[in-house]
């Protein structure tokens, strides 16, 4: 088979997929062309089309290919849908998603350790749109569902692979399990994420750039929340902690509001949400204006102590001369 026919097959097939169009059905449909001719072909058709000018390109995506719009060419796609993408998902299951994609194979009680609240709706979410799924079981008491990604995530968010998400540093996590055993079975995506880098490969188009940003940005934000809510669950009362579990406030609030007393926690918890908005405003505002906040910094108490201490023995003291002083007498 000739490259011009080869180029002709491939370029019907990838434009009648929808989804992205695997090396192993390529075979099983042109026999004749081997992994080596398919990527030639692929590489020629991006050379021809970026000569042409054309606004579309061959992207390799979630170890298939698929033809997608040029990145350059989005804001005009994006006026002409006039309307934002119907399968976006909310900014907390992109949050949940964004921990499972990073630290996967991941049990539901870890999620909610990092994140701080109930991940039921957000991870019930995920299931349903198959951006998640249980990659098997974690070898630990009730053996909850370990969760990963699929393969519908990599093409939803154009990438090639689990290699190809953006780097961040994510800091240590104590999960509520002492142990972390492998998954019974493969974590989703294991097998695209052993795939090699191409830096040959095309840029993926404008909209799986923005999402996939969006995730980065998820990712990080869920990291800086794990310092948070370390030191919540040091200083925070019970009622306070059931207040961000239930959603009444949120972790930065809540971070502020535990550096209070025990009792004026409780009060804030109690009196709901204002209370509590209220009683981190006053935390913050005290820090801003730059003086010291008894409740907020435990080792001010202990200086003041101290203080107060050092007043009593000098009293007592005086006390001592003077009756010392009237027994000479």
């Amino acid at each position: 088979m000739d490259q011009g026919q080869a180029k002709r097959i491939l370029e019907a097939l990838l434009f009648v997929f929808g989804q992205p169009l695997a090396h192993k059905r390529i075979a099983e449909v042109v026999p004749e062309l081997g992994p080596a001719d398919i990527r030639q072909t692929i590489q020629t058709l991006n050379a021809e089309y970026a000569s042409s000018g054309r606004a579309f390109l061959v992207q390799e995506v979630a170890g298939g290919y698929q033809i997608v719009t040029d990145q350059q060419l989005a804001p005009w796609v994006r006026r002409a849908l006039q309307s934002p993408k119907p399968d976006a998902v909310s900014a907390a299951a992109l949050e949940t998603l964004a921990i499972i994609a990073y630290r996967q194979p991941i049990t539901k009680a870890e999620i909610e350790a990092i994140r701080g609240v109930d991940v039921t709706a957000s991870l019930d979410t995920l299931l349903e749109r198959r951006f998640v799924r249980a990659a098997g079981r974690k070898e630990s008491p009730g053996r909850p569902f370990l969760y990963g990604t699929t393969t519908e995530f990599l093409r939803h968010f154009g990438l090639k692979s689990l290699e190809a998400l953006p780097s961040i540093r994510l800091p240590a996590v104590s999960e509520p399990a002492a142990e972390r055993p492998a998954p019974a079975e493969p974590a989703p995506g294991a097998s695209d994420a052993a795939m090699p880098s191409d830096p040959d490969a095309p840029a993926p188009s404008a909209a799986a750039m923005q999402t996939r940003e969006d995730l980065a940005k998820a990712a990080r934000l869920s990291s800086s929340q794990v310092v948070l809510i370390e030191k919540i669950q040091k200083q925070a009362t019970p009622e306070l902690v059931a207040a961000v579990k239930s959603g009444t406030i949120s972790i930065n609030a809540a971070a502020a509001v535990s550096t209070l007393p025990q009792q004026e926690q409780v009060e804030a918890a109690l009196g709901g949400k204002e209370q509590l908005l209220q009683a981190a405003k006053r935390v913050r505002e005290t820090k801003k204006r730059g003086r010291p906040d008894e409740a907020s910094a435990p080792e001010h108490d202990t200086v003041a102590a101290l203080k107060r201490r050092i007043v009593e023995l000098e009293a007592e003291n005086k006390t001592l001369r003077e009756q010392l002083e009237a027994v000479g007498a």
